[in-house]
């Protein structure tokens, strides 16, 4: 464990700490709202930025003070963790069955430490170079009630992933057109997103006279009208809500007639308003 002792006088402690709020009861959990009902978006957030998800229950709880705790997260407190390995969720890598990591844990809605070596969690992790029975949890709050609902929908998160037909993840707006119709008040714009790999995906709205506008996303070189909107809480709609920039870049534009520009703007935020809001309850992304 010499290198977890190291590592907490240098690094910062959201690098490496995981939030501990509470433990897992097959009944109910004690954890507080905001943090025993994280969103889609803070699950697949946790999913993607970790290389290993496990699930886990801990055997010891060892408390750290003084040196070993300088960098501890106000109203928190220290704890260095061994945790016995229940099932490997995912993992490129085989992960031993048992390891071991720091947390900072909180009070629970009552205002007492919970018992950590109660319940079982799922731990979103990465492993420490060199040092084989040691993970770094990829955010504060990396490690969560392993409670059915939750293990089903991370379990769904990562599948949906890794899947072939998988969508990329978005980067930025690529080029946005507008078409108008024969007559007023029909018309459709396509928006080309830029994706990590490159991978083709478009978003089209179509308007026609006396009907609401409809929308459809495309994942591939050909758009498919009928293939309608993502579902809420989908990983094509986390994709799309959550990584979408908040309004056409003036350089999608560059290629669109002036007067048809307020039309594609006007489109893209449609699809914004019918995607709904990405919610996240952490307060400390993965990563950041």
């Amino acid at each position: 464990m010499r290198m977890i002792f190291t590592a907490i006088l240098s690094l910062s402690a959201i690098a490496g700490l995981s939030n501990g709020k509470a433990q897992v009861s097959a009944k109910k959990s004690p954890l507080p709202p905001a943090q025993s009902q994280l969103t889609y978006a803070d699950t697949a957030d946790l999913g993607l930025a970790a290389q290993q998800v496990s699930a886990i229950r801990i055997r010891q709880a060892v408390r750290l003070k003084g040196q070993e705790a300088l960098t501890v997260i106000p109203g928190r407190r220290r704890f260095l963790v061994t945790a016995e390995v229940l099932a490997l969720i995912r993992s490129k890598e085989p992960i031993p069955p048992r390891i071991s990591f720091i947390v900072d844990v909180a009070p629970g809605a009552d205002g007492k430490f919970p018992k950590l070596n109660r319940g079982e969690w799922i731990l979103f992790s990465n492993p420490v170079a060199g040092y084989p029975t040691e993970v770094r949890l990829v955010s504060p709050d990396a490690m969560i009630p392993a409670l059915p609902d939750q293990l089903a929908r991370v379990r769904g998160i990562l599948k949906d992933a890794t899947a072939e037909a998988a969508p990329p993840a978005i980067t930025g707006i690529a080029s946005a057109f507008h078409s108008r119709g024969s007559i007023d008040g029909e018309g459709e714009s396509q928006i080309f997103l830029d994706s990590v790999g490159g991978k083709p995906v478009s978003l089209s709205v179509v308007r026609q006279a006396g009907t609401a506008p409809t929308w459809s996303v495309a994942l591939g070189d050909v758009v498919d009208q009928g293939a309608g909107p993502p579902v809420r809480d989908s990983f094509l709609w986390y994709r799309l809500a959550c990584f979408l920039p908040p309004s056409l870049p003036a350089s999608s534009l560059a290629e669109t007639a002036p007067e048809y520009a307020p039309l594609a703007a006007a489109d893209y935020s449609f699809i914004l308003q019918q995607l709904g809001p990405c919610r996240r309850t952490l307060k400390v992304r993965p990563g950041a």
